[in-house]
């Protein structure tokens, strides 16, 4: 029991720091690439989302590729090199730099993140509070980002701040990646509960607990595509006067 529970809180770190790093990189990836004359909020976003688009994509072959002794290796090799993207983009003065190395960086990120999706859809059946492990890690992940507003214009403080944050998240994931071992001990169980509770409701079927790992991750991953369009929205209306949004509009903000 006190492993589960470990494992767990182990879990619940990871997803704040994933939410956390992804929300807070693409803020400071657009601020950098504004202050360097980059171009607009489309080009800004669309390398960075598809990078971690693919990065999430890529980690089946990941899974299958990396053997068990050599991921904690690996998982140190995308932590210092999401760090190295993480300080191109803070210093570099192109704008095709800045957006080479934030897409570099955001690749690494999804990777990370899809370690943390797999290892929490792995062991879904013994985190007895799922709904609250999904909704407070993203609720802290997004509440950690608040104390960073103060120190938008200082890019060093921000950078040391999600290197941080990358540095534990790769730390994390090295302990809580599932062995191959994991999805077969998934499917006995999940055949073993057998078909006729999954008939006895109609809405079972939407259950994290009896869709397979591959389709929980699609699951997840279609409600944080969701949440990052839904924040990257409310960021271009609410700081309406940061560098990066008032090169679009003409409304002068209200004081």
């Amino acid at each position: 029991m006190d492993n589960a529970k470990r494992e767990n809180r182990l879990l619940f770190c990871a997803l704040t720091l994933f939410f956390f790093v992804f929300l807070e990189s693409t803020l400071f990836f657009q601020t950098n690439l504004a202050q360097s004359g980059g171009h607009g909020p489309f080009l800004s976003q669309l390398p960075i989302q598809g990078a971690s688009t693919l990065g999430l994509l890529a980690f089946p072959l990941k899974n299958r590729l990396v053997g068990e002794k050599g991921r904690p290796v690996f998982m140190g090799a995308v932590t210092v090199l999401g760090v190295a993207c993480l300080v191109g983009v803070a210093f570099a003065s192109s704008p095709l730099a800045i957006v080479c190395t934030g897409a570099g960086g955001f690749f690494l990120i999804g990777l990370a993140g899809a370690t943390a999706y797999w290892a929490t859809c792995v062991r879904s059946r013994n985190i007895a509070r799922f709904a609250t492990l999904i909704g407070g890690s993203h609720a802290l992940g997004v509440l950690a980002q608040i104390p960073l507003f103060k120190f938008t214009s200082n890019h060093l403080i921000e950078a040391v701040v999600l290197s941080a944050g990358i540095i534990a998240l790769g730390a994390i994931n090295a302990r809580i990646w599932p062995p191959r071992s994991a999805l077969a001990d998934f499917s006995a169980l999940r055949e073993q509960r057998g078909g006729n509770h999954l008939v006895s409701s109609k809405f079972a079927g939407w259950r994290l607990d009896h869709m397979t790992p591959r389709t929980a991750v699609i699951v997840i991953f279609a409600l944080v595509l969701l949440f990052s369009v839904l924040f990257n929205t409310l960021y271009t209306f609410i700081d309406i006067d940061s560098p990066w949004t008032s090169q679009y509009t003409n409304v002068t903000p209200a004081f």
